[in-house]
């Protein structure tokens, strides 16, 4: 079985294709990026390619023809809003419109957005129902639902078999410093090495729901394997964590004792998320699919943490 990952870069993508190769049997794995490939344990085809240019795009998928694809591209970048509407928006209307033009309305597709699509929890909510109506408080969740309305369109208009989900807060080993958890060990690791008794952190009482990156990867596979088309499905481990709590568990893991107080400056205000409470309710995703998450928080945060302490150790050596 062939399949195609864009962002395969990314460590998402990097951890898909290895879980790929090691848990599917005759499975093919090809794809893209726009960064070097640093993994040195892929050993399937890598192309640097931007999706927002539709004719490199085209000439991969056309030589490849896969029957699977996971579309991880995307941009967060909320300095470049141009940038993330053309890679997250003009990026999947491309691939859509190219596996039509191409002959593979049979081909499974993964369209990966994000609970910022969701918005703000309501009071009366207990968890993010994965039918609920979106309602985007920001340009990174509004260009990532607009990419699912492209691929509702191509599902009912052009007979194409696509698929969506909405993964929670990433965490594991591997992530960079724009997922939180990694944030807030470089913050940690910075403040022990100085020597500080206490360290400020945003948005200590925002609740967020951490689904491990292994475990998440995994549920992509899942859902194309055994999902429906045209049916939106939630990643998460389904249990609310505040910033305050993972800071804590982090700095459990790291050794480090530390008081964690609260940084309410008002200049930072405009880089803050808008979204207090962010809980998955994950019973479609399980019950249509078998999917669980295996990885525990406490266990996600330790391999977090062995890590970044490792890559820190070669840092310093070299």
């Amino acid at each position: 079985m062939k399949c195609f990952i864009t962002g395969l870069s990314s460590v998402s993508g990097q951890c898909l294709a290895q879980m790929l190769v090691s848990e599917v049997q005759g499975i093919d794995v090809a794809g893209c990026g726009t960064r070097h490939m640093k993994s040195p344990n892929f050993s399937g085809r890598y192309s640097t390619c931007d999706v927002s240019d539709r004719s490199d795009l085209a000439g991969l998928l056309e030589s490849q023809r896969p029957e699977y694809i996971y579309h991880l591209a995307g941009s967060a970048d909320s300095s470049d809003t141009g940038r993330m509407m053309r890679t997250n928006v003009v990026g999947t209307a491309n691939l859509l419109q190219i596996c039509r033009d191409i002959g593979l309305r049979d081909t499974k597709i993964l369209l990966v957005g994000s609970a910022a699509g969701f918005g703000e929890m309501t009071d009366d909510e207990e968890s993010l129902s994965e039918t609920r109506q979106p309602r985007p408080e920001s340009f990174y969740g509004m260009s990532r639902e607009a990419a699912f309305e492209l691929g509702r369109i191509a599902c009912k208009h052009w007979g194409m078999s696509v698929y969506f989900c909405r993964p929670f807060n990433l965490i594991g080993p591997g992530l960079g410093e724009h997922y939180v958890a990694a944030a807030l060990i470089r913050k940690l690791m910075d403040a022990g090495a100085s020597g500080r008794s206490s360290i400020s952190i945003r948005n200590l009482s925002a609740i967020r729901d951490f689904v491990d990156i292994r475990d998440a990867v995994k549920a992509y596979h899942a859902i194309l394997a055994r999902g429906t088309a045209d049916v939106p499905y939630s990643i998460g481990r389904g249990i609310g964590v505040t910033i305050q709590e993972l800071a804590e568990e982090l700095a459990a893991a790291l050794s480090i004792e530390i008081s964690i107080i609260s940084d309410e400056n008002p200049a930072d205000n405009a880089g803050r998320s808008a979204i207090m409470r962010s809980v998955a309710a994950t019973d479609k995703l399980r019950m249509e699919t078998e999917w669980s998450p295996g990885i525990s928080l406490r266990q996600s945060v330790r391999d977090m943490v062995a890590r970044w302490v490792k890559s820190s150790q070669i840092e310093c050596e070299n």
